[in-house]
């Protein structure tokens, strides 16, 4: 949990990849849903502001029906208690050719997350704001990163900001191509009040 001079509290997660039978084995899907319902029953408990996910909250672009029942119930009690919960797309669900809605889509028209996207690389989608404080969600552009973020640098606010961002940073990822460096990612910081890269997996 991590907190910043507005005094809001917060849970930070990523890649649950819920629904990710991982070896084959129905152990690890059990896994993976377990460890995301501990950390959505852990930031009830604690009464936190909100919840932040920077990506890949499911493990495919394509979730079973399966899946996306459990995501529901798991993500409900957040709902009940009245934490929101914001969410941006990785790279295993993120949008893919001409899909237009994704799982994210269904739990944020069931107003169980706060899907924050940019579109058409326009930030004014992918904004939110809390307590004075600024969220942004610039979610996963892979190799294109590089080329898109002076644009997006020069679309946020002054801080405090919140930038969630979805990525595999040079030196962080163990396996692939890296989509960026954390000295390109430096160009973030004076809009940042705290800036987050998650390595994808």
């Amino acid at each position: 949990m991590l907190a910043i001079k507005t005094q809001l509290r917060f849970v930070h997660l990523s890649d649950s990849h819920l629904g990710y039978r991982q070896y084959g084995l129905k152990q690890r899907l059990t896994d993976w849903s377990r460890a995301t319902e501990e950390i959505v029953n852990y930031a009830i408990k604690n009464k936190v502001d909100f919840v932040l996910h920077s990506g890949d909250l499911f493990n495919s672009n394509l979730v079973d029906h399966t899946t996306l029942i459990h995501a529901i119930k798991i993500l409900s009690p957040l709902k009940q208690a009245q934490i929101p919960f914001f969410v941006i797309d990785g790279n295993h669900d993120r949008r893919k050719g001409s899909q237009s809605d994704t799982a994210n889509n269904v739990l944020q028209h069931l107003d169980l997350v706060d899907y924050l996207a940019p579109e058409a690389d326009n930030l004014d989608t992918a904004m939110r704001e809390i307590g004075g404080t600024n969220i942004i969600g610039l979610g996963y552009h892979g190799i294109y990163l590089r080329s898109k973020i002076e644009h997006f640098f020069k679309q946020m606010p002054d801080s405090p900001n919140i930038i969630l961002l979805h990525a595999a940073v040079e030196h962080h990822v163990a396996e692939g191509h890296p989509d960026i460096s954390l000295s390109e990612l430096e160009m973030l910081r004076p809009k940042a009040e705290i800036g987050r890269a998650s390595c994808r997996e």
